[in-house]
């Protein structure tokens, strides 16, 4: 066998979710080891972070490893009914219930890696072997776009084609999946146009003429818009409930992308507000930020997305951030209200109350260093 000097991705997920450019390279080079496997007729069935090897000093270049449970396409001479080999967090519905798999099967197992390496989680988890194949076999996944802000709704497609439970319902071939993750990886490239339009050169006499088009059809909409302003129906405005927690719900907070919003609520009916964060798009449940005897309140997002600040009682009072998809909270401050990032995204200011010697009340503003100090 070659020696291959390099670090396993599981390592590599072990520190975090990857930038999703890294990520869908890493997919994209998968797919085609894939497709060159099954164009020989052999499915790997064993698709997994461990299997992935990131080659030491070559730029991000990948190796799949370890075909020990792969089998020809055709051959059912290697499947026993109501066996399962492999590792029970990758496996596809049929292989985990012991049934015939084919190379739909390392679709899925592409499709689990591809979360993990996005979400920093696998899309099916359990504290036992079991509780895992019956997630695999009954539970819809939570879609990456409720797990992680800024991911494109294209790569969640993606994603949730490869993990259909159905294989009917997946890519019928790796090649398929692999077109798609290139032109995803394509679409998040920096500098992509976004229009083929071409720059002319034009003179002050086209200007002029342009300029005055402008102006007059200016004037016609002006006029439109008074005369059918007298006649116009009322606009009719839909309100959509985002939340339907039974208890208090306060303090909404929308991040920057607009996908998510952070509010304070005691749904959990423990008495206390905590944080929460609910998915705009897409569906999902609200994920749970803070727990914490005491109350948690007034959460706002740092610019890009990551993190939430919050007010709380909690331990004499202070300012907490925590990351924006769950995590443990630090304080950053003494106690205060109406704490708000700065547009650098390093510092956090916050007000105070004060009561002078004439028992007055006020108000101070203060900045804090999201670093601490």
């Amino acid at each position: 066998m070659a020696y291959l000097e390099g670090r396993t991705l599981s390592k590599k997920i072990a520190d975090g979710p990857l930038k999703l450019s890294e990520a869908l390279s890493i997919a994209i080079q998968m797919a085609d080891g894939l497709e060159a496997a099954h164009e020989k007729g052999i499915v790997h069935r064993d698709i997994k972070p461990d299997n992935v090897m990131l080659m030491k000093g070559s730029r991000g270049l990948v190796k799949l490893m370890d075909f020990g449970l792969a089998q020809l396409a055709e051959s059912s001479k290697l499947i026993r009914e109501g066996t399962t080999l492999g590792t029970p967090i990758y496996m596809p519905p049929e292989q985990a219930l012991g049934e015939p798999t084919d190379s739909r099967s390392d679709v899925w197992g592409l499709g689990v890696v591809l979360y993990e390496m996005v979400a920093g989680r696998p899309p099916f988890q359990g504290e036992v072997d079991q509780a895992v194949i019956y997630a695999i076999a009954n539970e819809q996944h939570e879609p990456l776009t409720a797990v992680r802000t800024g991911v494109p709704k294209e790569l969640e497609r993606i994603a949730d084609k490869c993990l259909a439970k159905d294989a009917e319902e997946r890519y019928q071939h790796v090649t398929d999946l692999l077109v798609d993750l290139q032109a995803c990886r394509r679409a998040l490239e920096p500098g992509t146009p976004k229009s083929s339009a071409r720059a002319t050169p034009v003179n002050r006499a086209t200007l002029a003429a342009a300029g005055a088009t402008v102006v007059l059809a200016g004037l016609g909409l002006a006029w439109w818009l008074t005369r059918s302003s007298e006649t116009a129906a009322p606009p009719q405005y839909t309100l959509i409930p985002i939340t339907r927690d039974t208890g208090y719900t306060a303090d909404p907070a929308l991040s920057p992308s607009g996908q998510l919003l952070a509010y304070a609520s005691d749904r959990q009916g423990d008495g206390n507000l905590d944080i929460w964060v609910q998915q705009l798009t897409g569906g999902g449940n609200s994920v749970r930020l803070t727990q914490h005897e005491a109350d948690d309140y007034e959460p706002s997002f740092s610019p890009d997305g990551s993190r939430v600040v919050f007010s709380s009682r909690r331990d004499g009072g202070g300012i907490y951030v925590v990351p924006a998809l769950g995590g443990n909270p630090r304080r950053i401050a003494d106690p205060g209200d109406q704490p708000r990032f700065s547009t650098s995204g390093e510092w956090i200011s916050y007000t105070q109350g004060e009561t002078n010697s004439k028992s007055q009340v006020f108000r101070k503003l203060y900045l804090a260093p999201v670093s601490g100090g």
